[in-house]
């Protein structure tokens, strides 16, 4: 299956990594990285279907306490859309599709 991030997606994963790094160890961004995976390995791999994302087309997968994925799937591509920190991107919360 063929993965996709939007302009925005990868803007967030930047200013996760920054974060992270700033605040934590590099130990605990290398497990937000392996916790990623593993949501992106369901998505992709598995028959898991994460929850809708507020009656949209998109779904959301919780990638820790504090972060989410928000993503579009087919037959042949996951396009992931945003990564939202819950306790800070409320500006980030209404999704349009983006296919960037």
């Amino acid at each position: 299956m063929k993965i996709k991030w939007s302009k925005d997606a990868l803007e967030d994963w930047s200013e996760i990594e920054f974060y992270i790094l700033k605040y934590f160890t590099y130990a605990e961004f290398n497990n937000f990285v392996d916790m990623f995976e593993r949501i992106i390995d369901n998505i992709t791999t598995q028959t898991v279907v994460y929850k809708k994302y507020k009656n949209s087309e998109f779904n959301i997968a919780n990638i820790s306490k504090q972060t989410s994925l928000i993503y579009f799937k087919n037959d042949t591509e996951l396009m992931i859309l945003r990564l939202i920190n819950h306790f800070q991107d409320d500006d980030k919360k209404d999704i349009k599709r983006k296919r960037d």
